[in-house]
């Protein structure tokens, strides 16, 4: 079961739940979710744990680091940017050389 809704963190709101402090005055949406049974605790991880164990770098691959994922993201935008011309010229009638003059105004 799942309750949504949208409120403003007030007073009454901030005594019974503390941690909710800082969002005091704000207006925020609630969402509850009906939480596991008891008993049957989940291991949680934390965000290193879950990647270093999601991901395997394949046999032989060096490591990525920072630069070479910041040069991988500027070179697919460049290439996607060329694209984006490329078929925006493709789209682009011929200026003036196929237009036909107009009859009777100059």
């Amino acid at each position: 079961m799942t309750i949504k809704f949208e409120t403003t963190i007030d007073e009454n709101i901030v005594e019974v739940m503390p941690k909710l402090r800082p969002l005091l005055g704000q207006r925020v949406e609630v969402i509850a979710v009906k939480s596991a049974q008891a008993g049957s605790k989940k291991k949680t991880r934390s965000l290193d744990e879950f990647l270093t164990h999601r991901l395997k770098r394949p046999d032989g691959m060096d490591p990525v680091t920072f630069e070479d994922m910041e040069r991988a993201i500027a070179k697919g935008s460049l290439d996607s940017l060329k694209q984006s011309v490329a078929r925006r010229d493709q789209a682009r009638p011929l200026s003036g050389a196929l237009r036909r003059p107009r009859m009777g105004s100059r």
